[in-house]
């Protein structure tokens, strides 16, 4: 720049400009500066003449660190720079060098060009763009934007986590449909998007459904909101989009529908009236429930439940204590009487719990069953049981006065042919000996049916008295066994007893008659040899006695039934053993009256094994 174009009569061309301008010597000090310089300092351009530009501009002390006029001045050239001022102000300084006609360096013109509102805006500029990428990336939904080609132009951290991708450089100009859509709708989305892209400017945002492929091939349903994205003349450029992820939702609404379809097939297809009141209203009720009352399902619901009873003080009643169990254990259960459409009285049980346990007002779902018949077979059951009870005290009246009335003939009988064959009335002949034998041996089997069949009748009538003291188990068993020993078999006898020592609280006698009801049975039921072994041992608070034999065992469809009274395995016409079948119930009856059980465990072939439980003393 020559010294001319700086000449005092050609200052108006610079006085036009916005930018500050200085003319300044060698020194740096300034000789001439423009209209906006002088504005900016508050002064004239005589009052700036001779100062230097720090002096106004600067720190007043030395010479701005990015100062471009040193620079220009060292090298002849433009330099180029920015620097602040000391208000805060932002500036863009360019330097020029100054020469004379014979290419001398005379001096500098520096301009400046106060950046600072420029400055703001463009840090407001990029601070709300940050502020944006913030609103996208937090946002719960993908935000996603298409330019005309449908190629990914902006996509936020959402869209990036549903498409299974970390940055958005691996996404960003990838055609949105060509790698994101399935085969099956990938071509009608195309369509869609370039017809939208071709469609008149007052084209409407739209809203939509469809699936999309993630990065590593998984399927997700995404329901969008879609608008235009236009330039400035109105022309639309792309598409911006926000989409949600609904993949779980739909899953869960179908899960619903088809749980929803089986409970209404569960609910029709239900024995039991089903319904729902809301402060016993019907609001809902199956088929099954409108069968029960007669009444249509119009017909019920937004009915008060008093319809349905007979009178106001059932309905009351069943209010007050199905409300009462609610609140108590949740659930309500009564028995009450409905009064059907056609005025029919039926018995029903009804069972209700409330939808929210903390809330009744929310409603109460409750189940109706018509026990009307089982009302009936109850009573007739009811009754029969008591018919039952009279014809069994009957028969046990009658089985008692009948052993005692066959018992008083049988004593003298006993007695005589006892006296006839021991002698006391003289010798008798040797072909009466075998008769009075047998009348002895069939008369003390009669007997002993009789001493049971009264045992039964008082255990029936509970007049059987008990006399329970302590037993020492162990030396009572070796007593009972002894007496067996003793006594002269027709097969060979092994009788062992072993285990330990305690006492059982227990009637003596009776005690004894189970014992030696079970050991009898063994000597029944025995083998070509006969070993029983009698054991005992402490289970808990009982003491326990088991009986063990070798014999022919018990076939599996009998033990449930041998301790009923009169039960015989073998039937009448072919059975080998003697017996009334009375013996195991008897012994059964006195366990229990003593607190106890007897139970069986048996193998044919193998024997079979009796355990008694008694309360230790």
């Amino acid at each position: 720049m020559s010294e001319d174009f700086l000449k005092p009569e050609k200052p108006d061309i610079l006085d036009v400009l916005e930018e500050h301008v200085f003319h300044l010597d060698m020194d740096q000090k300034i000789i001439w500066a423009n209209r906006a310089a002088c504005e900016s300092a508050g002064i004239s351009v005589e009052e700036l003449i001779g100062r230097y530009c720090y002096e106004i501009w600067g720190d007043g002390v030395r010479i701005c660190r990015d100062c471009t006029v040193i620079e220009t001045l060292g090298s002849g050239q433009a330099a180029q720079g920015e620097c602040e001022s000391a208000d805060g102000r932002r500036w863009i300084l360019k330097s020029y060098p100054i020469k004379n006609s014979d290419g001398e360096i005379t001096g500098a013109v520096e301009v400046k060009l106060d950046t600072t509102s420029m400055k703001k805006a463009e840090i407001l500029l990029l601070a709300q763009r940050d502020m944006a990428r913030e609103v996208l990336d937090i946002a719960g939904v993908m935000i996603l934007s298409l330019n005309e080609a449908g190629e990914i132009a902006l996509i936020n951290r959402k869209g990036l986590d549903i498409l299974g991708y970390e940055n958005e450089d691996e996404v960003l100009g990838l055609n949105w449909f060509e790698n994101f859509l399935p085969e099956g709708v990938k071509g009608i989305y195309q369509k869609k998007f370039k017809d939208f892209i071709a469609a008149s400017p007052d084209v409407e945002d739209w809203h939509d459904e469809n699936p999309i492929v993630t990065g590593d091939g998984e399927e997700r349903i995404i329901s969008w909101n879609n608008k235009a994205r236009r330039d400035e003349k109105g022309r639309i450029i792309g598409t911006l989009s926000s989409g949600e992820d609904i993949t779980l939702r739909r899953q869960a609404e179908q899960e619903n529908k088809e749980t929803l379809a089986k409970l209404e097939s569960v609910f029709k297809a239900a024995p039991t009236g089903i319904g729902v009141v809301v402060n016993r209203v019907v609001k809902w009720s199956n088929e099954k429930l409108t069968e029960i009352t007669g009444y249509s399902r119009e017909e019920l619901v937004g009915q008060d439940a008093r319809l349905v009873y007979p009178d106001q003080e059932e309905y009351e009643f069943v209010g007050r204590e199905k409300y009462r169990q609610i609140s108590e254990k949740g659930t309500g259960t009564v028995e009450t009487r409905w009064k059907r459409k056609d005025g029919t009285i039926i018995d029903v049980l009804l069972s209700s719990t409330p939808i929210d346990p903390d809330d009744l007002s929310v409603g109460v779902t409750f189940t109706v069953l018509d026990i009307t018949e089982r009302k009936h077979i109850e009573q007739e059951i009811q009754s029969k049981n008591v018919q039952l009870e009279k014809a069994l005290r009957v028969k046990t009246d009658f089985m008692s006065m009948v052993s005692h009335e066959l018992r008083t003939p049988l004593v003298p009988i006993m007695g005589y042919t006892e006296v006839l064959l021991d002698g006391s009335l003289g010798e008798l002949p040797e072909e009466a000996v075998m008769p009075l034998k047998t009348i002895m041996s069939r008369s003390q089997d009669l007997m002993t049916l009789i001493e049971d069949l009264l045992v039964l009748s008082r255990v029936e009538r509970a007049k059987i008295k008990l006399d329970l003291e302590s037993l020492p188990v162990m030396k009572h068993i070796r007593e009972t066994i002894a007496d067996y020993e003793s006594t002269t078999h027709d097969k060979e006898l092994v009788m062992e007893c072993r285990g330990e020592n305690f006492e059982i609280y227990v009637d003596h006698t009776r005690f004894h008659q189970i014992l030696r009801n079970l050991i009898d049975n063994a000597l029944k039921y025995s083998g070509p040899e006969i070993e029983i072994t009698v054991t005992t041992s402490v289970e808990g608070r009982n003491g326990l006695i088991t009986v063990a034999d070798n014999g022919i065992g018990i076939e599996e469809e009998h033990i449930p039934y041998i301790f009923d009274r009169f039960y015989q395995i073998e039937s009448i016409d072919t059975r080998t053993h003697g017996g009334t079948g009375l013996g195991l119930a008897i012994s059964k009856e006195l366990a229990e009256a003593m607190e106890g059980t007897i139970t069986v465990e048996s193998r044919v072939g193998e024997g079979s094994v009796f355990a008694i439980r008694l309360p230790l003393a």
